[in-house]
């Protein structure tokens, strides 16, 4: 406005005398004029706006420019406030993730560990958080009414219904989600062993295998823990593959909760009653394969090998249990044999106290102890050598 106001007394100065006169007269402002222009500038310094090529030209236009740029001031820092926040607090996860990431570092700083640990760290915490996650989602979940829990249970815990026990029946919800609740993780590192323990395990996250199987996400192993007996059991640990995320829940914890429910406890009943039959009887066919295993070992022909030249050794056709039919015979005509050796030694004794064998002895040996036609003596050595190169360790199949 001083400007427009120079330009008016140029423009209608008279003379030079007018032209002071109406200078004096410009400079001349009152105290609201000098206000308003102040806190103009002062806004217009603060905010950043830019004094542009138009500005205000009198304390009216000073007055609603200062106060709209007030206003919009005010509404920029709220929108700069308000996505810093989001920004800060948007994910509380993954900023409680860096706070411990950050003292990972500090304490592996101080205690100066090598590098490859330091990785080896951090990137199992890298994969921890997401177990903190389904914890803090667990305590979230806990916080809804009964009714909201069994629903969101009954989505998350799908994988309890494809139990071997549970398989095409209808289970209770609320015993859903008290399996759920129940379960506790924990975070293997790959080419970690999860070690058997008496418990189910289920894969919450992450890729894991056992009995050379593979696990994915919702798959089980362990579902003989209902058993009581040990010996029944498959003690195998499993093996992780990848960062994997195991949940278990206890064999006792288990019991306690199926007090509570009596359909599903008939169920895991008629479940164990079924397993424990089955793998008895395995578990006895397998002992008594062991014990004939161990009778055969023992045997005096199971490791022989009889000359090529005896009729008896040809190769059966029958594969291998022709093969073990044939070994059987072998094994009862060498017995049998013996016998027969033994007799004819203990009568060839007597008749030899008694003087040289007649003919009538000798023709009783052979038709009771049935030699053919070949003089005793020969065919008794021919037996007793046969014996001998049978019970010989030194020769094997």
């Amino acid at each position: 406005w001083m400007s427009s106001c120079m330009k008016d007394c140029k423009t209608f100065a008279v003379d030079d005398d007018d032209m002071v006169e109406c200078q004096a007269s410009c400079n001349v402002l009152t105290p609201f004029e000098v206000y308003c222009g102040a806190c103009y500038w002062s806004i217009v310094s603060i905010t950043s706006v830019g004094y542009g090529d138009v500005t205000a030209q009198n304390p009216t236009e000073m007055l609603f420019t200062t106060v709209y740029l007030l206003m919009a001031s005010f509404f920029w820092a709220w929108i700069i406030g308000t996505m810093s926040a989001l920004v800060c607090t948007g994910d509380p996860f993954s900023i409680e993730h860096a706070q411990t990431v950050d003292a990972l570092n500090l304490y592996m700083e101080e205690k100066q560990f090598p590098g490859q640990l330091r990785r080896r760290l951090r990137t199992f915490f890298h994969h921890e958080k997401f177990l903190s996650k389904n914890n803090r989602a667990r305590q979230l979940v806990g916080r809804l009414s009964p009714a909201l829990q069994a629903e969101v249970r009954d989505r998350s815990g799908s994988w309890v219904k494809k139990l071997p026990f549970f398989q095409q029946e209808e289970l209770c919800r609320d015993f859903v989600v008290s399996v759920c609740d129940r379960l506790v993780g924990t975070v293997y590192a790959p080419a970690e062993d999860v070690e058997w323990a008496d418990q189910l395990f289920t894969v919450g996250r992450g890729v894991a295998s056992h009995r050379g199987k593979i696990k994915m996400a919702g798959s089980f192993w362990g579902e003989d823990f209902i058993l009581a007996d040990f010996g029944l059991k498959e003690m195998i640990a499993g093996h992780a593959l990848t960062f994997v995320e195991i949940l278990v829940i206890r064999r006792t914890e288990f019991y306690v909760l199926l007090e509570a429910f009596v359909n599903e406890a008939k169920m895991v009943r008629k479940a164990l009653v079924r397993m424990a039959t089955v793998r008895g009887i395995l578990k006895e066919a397998r002992r008594r394969a062991e014990e004939v295993g161990e009778d055969k070992s023992s045997a005096p022909l199971l490791n022989a090998k009889l000359p090529e030249q005896h009729s008896l050794l040809v190769r059966p056709k029958g594969g291998l249990r022709g093969q073990e039919a044939m070994r059987d015979m072998i094994i009862d005509q060498g017995k049998k044999i013996e016998q027969l050796a033994a007799q004819f030694d203990a009568v060839l004794a007597t008749l030899q106290s008694s003087g040289s064998p007649c003919p009538l002895h000798t023709k009783y040996l052979k038709s009771h102890l049935n030699l053919g036609n070949e003089p005793a003596v020969t065919r008794s050595g021919s037996y007793i050598s046969m014996a001998e190169r049978q019970r010989s360790p030194s020769i094997s199949l």
